[in-house]
C-alpha cells in the first residue's frame, strides 16, 4: 500500500538523483466490465488517479452494442483506413519520496478497431478476424497505417511489433507486443490485441511516462534505454507490475453469435492452430504513402 506521507503528490523539492516510487495498490483495484458487441470484457484496474487534474478518464457505455467506430484524426493516420471507438481510458501517477512529487505514470486505453469500409478494397479484406492469419495480416496493416508513416529523413520513428508474443491465456487468441521509439526518444507503448468479432479487434494499450529509446535490437526483440542523465534514472518496476496485474486480470466472454463465428473458423480449418505466430519480425518502415 502506498505510504501517502512519504510518497506524497505534493511537490516541494526537485529530484537530484535516482529514487524509488510508489503508485496505486492493485489490491484495491475495481472490477470493471465492458460490453462490446454483446461480448463481455472483464478486468481489474485501480481508480483513475492522474498526476494532473485535467487528465480525464473515459468510460464508454454502448447501450445498443452496435460498436459505432469513428475516424482517426489525419495527423495520426493520414490515409484514414481505420475506425476506432475509445471505450476506456485511465491514468495512474507514481510518486517519489519526501515531496519530490510525480516521477512516472501509466496510461491505459481500451479501443475497438475496425476497417473503414468506405476506404477499404473489399478484395483485400479478410472474411473473418477469427482466423489467426487474417488477424495478423489486419493487425500489421493497422500498425503500418497508424505508425509506419512517421519518420524523419527516411528513418522510422517507431519499431513495431517488437517483443512479439502469442497470447494464449484468454478464451480467444491474441498478441502482445511493444511499439518502441526507434529513431527519436519517446514514450513506450505496450499492446494487447484480440479479435472480438469477424470485423473488430480490441486493443488494450499501456503507455509509460518515462522517455526511452529501443536498444539491443535483435530478432524482433529489443530493450529500452533510459534517455536523459543517468543520475535521474528511475526504476519502472512498480509501473510494469501494475500493467502486468491488469493484463493478467483480463477475461473475455464472446457472445453466442461471435462464439459461433469463432467455432466456424475452427471447423472449416481443422488443421489450423488457433493462435498467432510465435514470432513476428518488426515491419519495414517508413511505409510508402
Amino acid at each position: 500500500m502506498r505510504n501517502y506521507l512519504k510518497y506524497s503528490s505534493l511537490k516541494l523539492r526537485s529530484r537530484k538523483g535516482p529514487c524509488d516510487m510508489q503508485g496505486p495498490n492493485f489490491a484495491w483495484a475495481q472490477n470493471l466490465t465492458l460490453t462490446l458487441g454483446d461480448n463481455t470484457i472483464a478486468f481489474k484496474a485501480p481508480r483513475h488517479s492522474p498526476k494532473n487534474a485535467y487528465s480525464g478518464q473515459v468510460r464508454h457505455i454502448d447501450k445498443n452494442n452496435d460498436l459505432v467506430c469513428r475516424s482517426v484524426s489525419e495527423s495520426r493516420m493520414p490515409n484514414q483506413n481505420w475506425l476506432e471507438l475509445l471505450t476506456l481510458a485511465r491514468e495512474w501517477a507514481f510518486y517519489g519520496p519526501w515531496f519530490i512529487g510525480g516521477v512516472s505514470q501509466l496510461q491505459c486505453a481500451a479501443v475497438v478497431i475496425t476497417r473503414n469500409y468506405e476506404k477499404a478494397d473489399a478484395k483485400n479484406v479478410p472474411e473473418s478476424l477469427f482466423h489467426p492469419r487474417a488477424f495478423e495480416y489486419e493487425l500489421c496493416k493497422y500498425l503500418t497505417d497508424y505508425y509506419g508513416h512517421k519518420h524523419d529523413n527516411n528513418k522510422a520513428d517507431w519499431l513495431a511489433p517488437a517483443n512479439w508474443k502469442s497470447l494464449k491465456s484468454l478464451s480467444v487468441f491474441g498478441a502482445r507486443f511493444d511499439v518502441a521509439p526507434f529513431h527519436m526518444p519517446n514514450t513506450r507503448d505496450h499492446h494487447i490485441v484480440v479479435p472480438i468479432t469477424d470485423k473488430h479487434m480490441l486493443r488494450f494499450s499501456f503507455t509509460f511516462g518515462s522517455w526511452v529509446q529501443a536498444t539491443n535490437i535483435r530478432n524482433g526483440q529489443c530493450e529500452f534505454a533510459h534517455v536523459g542523465q543517468e543520475r535521474f534514472r528511475i526504476d519502472n518496476t512498480p509501473v510494469l507490475e501494475l500493467m502486468e496485474s491488469i493484463i493478467q486480470s483480463i477475461t473475455i466472454t464472446l457472445s453466442d453469435k461471435n462464439q459461433q463465428a469463432y467455432d466456424k473458423v475452427k471447423a472449416e480449418n481443422p488443421d489450423l492452430k488457433m493462435a498467432v505466430s510465435e514470432t513476428l519480425a518488426p515491419l519495414q518502415w517508413p511505409a510508402e504513402s
